[in-house]
């Protein structure tokens, strides 16, 4: 008993030491974005700091392309295996060819979407050397195998030399090709360190094609990867349509306002990190736990949108000119357009989604996300070139809306809730009185 005791407190350690760091890592990466972003943003002008972030619009879809879901299925596989050399040799030798291919596929792209702008097609190759490079990123490995601290400190590590390369090297807006150049080591400097990692613990990294399970891989990795595809659609695609409908000046100043709207979605997510296991251990064992714990993180969810939106709008104007100085002259109605549809709607999205998954309904999210998109799609566009720069945030928020009604529908069919459990959702004197019993 005493020994069954001893190890339960050691994995409870684990748990808690890995939690905390990688929430320590996450907090010191957001306090030096908050630094770096800014000075990028002011040193490389609206329209430099437009011009990467198109290209790094496109650079997204080449990163989905070189895995499609199929490093989410050797996560899972590699986590049952006790020899995970065959698999992760398998896994990086596909990563790279596919890399190799989707970087050609973006600089491809980019130079027939911009053949008058030789910087464009200078800024997509040194992109996909980044999709090349990560390739050989090891860090997921180490998510597998529950070792989230050494995952945080490459990341930081990274983030550290990105920062103090660009202070010393990046003053002016004619050096964005340097600029793109020193982004590399954001992730450059985790894969030398988690391959360095990887092989004091299994040995060296081999190429190998070589796996007995092709057509489970197919199948499995499939509909993982429809899921990032469409997750980049929904998180990318307004910038992009920014940048071919209108001109990377107006981009630069939406991904400066949308950077501090970013922020707010982390807080979200964290959230989620910590209501996901609890949701996924009530679902199979307490019904009536889970309804009392949905509506307690509903209302927190609710809350932290109508704040952080309140906060977001209140301060826009504070925050763009300090951040990012006065050429950002529409960042500010962007950011506050934002704080009224976007921020609020975020917060209920990630409430929605991140319940999906764990009532076993991963169709569901799919379908939300999907639904989502397809409402991005033709609604930026039209945004855009009917009204200009402002209303992207509208149609951005009217694809949350979207994707908050299908989850919502989902949930309600596969938790089968009643007309008066529903109701009490949006029961705020019930919500309050729930909320308030937790804290006492």
């Amino acid at each position: 008993m005493g020994v069954r005791h001893l190890a339960n407190r050691l994995r409870s350690a684990g748990f808690v030491f890995n939690f905390s760091s990688q929430l320590l890592a996450n907090i010191l990466s957001l306090l030096v974005s908050l630094v770096t972003l800014p000075y990028a943003a002011r040193t490389l002008g609206a329209k430099g700091f437009g011009d990467y972030n198109l290209v790094l619009s496109f650079s997204s879809y080449a990163l989905v392309f070189s895995s499609f879901g199929f490093t989410t299925y050797f996560c899972r596989e590699i986590a049952r295996l006790a020899r995970i050399a065959d698999a992760v040799n398998f896994t990086v030798s596909l990563r790279l060819l596919l890399s190799i291919l989707s970087a050609c596929g973006l600089w491809i792209v980019v130079r027939l979407a911009f053949a008058d702008s030789e910087e464009l097609q200078i800024l997509a190759a040194i992109m996909g050397l980044n999709v090349v490079f990560w390739a050989f990123d090891l860090r997921w490995v180490f998510i597998v195998k529950e070792q989230l601290w050494r995952v945080a400190y490459m990341g930081l590590v990274g983030q550290i030399v990105f920062s103090i390369l660009l202070f010393v090297f990046v003053h002016d807006s004619s050096q964005l090709k340097l600029y793109a150049w020193i982004q590399l080591t954001v992730l450059i400097v985790p894969v030398i360190l988690s391959n360095i990692q990887y092989a004091s613990q299994f040995g060296r990294l081999r190429f190998s094609l070589a796996y007995d399970k092709h057509q489970e891989l197919r199948r499995e990795s499939l509909p993982l990867g429809l899921a990032a595809l469409t997750v980049a659609l929904n998180t990318t695609f307004a910038g992009m349509i920014v940048g071919l409908c209108l001109n990377t000046h107006d981009l630069g100043e939406y991904a400066a306002g949308f950077k501090l709207v970013a922020v707010m979605n982390q807080v979200y997510v964290l959230l989620a990190t910590v209501a996901v296991p609890r949701i996924s251990r009530l679902y199979v064992a307490n019904r009536t736990g889970l309804l009392q714990f949905l509506r307690m993180y509903y209302s927190v969810c609710c809350l932290a949108g109508i704040l952080g939106g309140a906060l977001l709008f209140i301060c826009a104007r504070f925050f763009v000119h300090v951040l990012f100085g006065d050429q950002y002259a529409q960042t500010q109605v962007l950011t506050q357009v934002w704080s009224l549809t976007y921020v609020p709607l975020n917060a209920i999205e990630v409430f929605v989604l991140s319940c999906l998954v764990p009532c076993n309904s991963s169709k569901g999210y799919l379908l939300s996300l999907i639904a989502g998109a397809v409402v991005l799609l033709a609604g930026v566009p039209a945004a855009a070139l009917s009204f200009g720069l402002v209303a992207v945030p509208v149609a951005q928020g009217l694809s949350e809306l979207t994707m908050i009604v299908v989850g919502t529908i989902v949930i309600i069919r596969r938790l089968r809730l009643t007309g008066s459990e529903i109701a009490t959702f949006f029961n705020v004197s019930y919500l309050t009185r729930e909320i308030l019993d937790r804290i006492r």
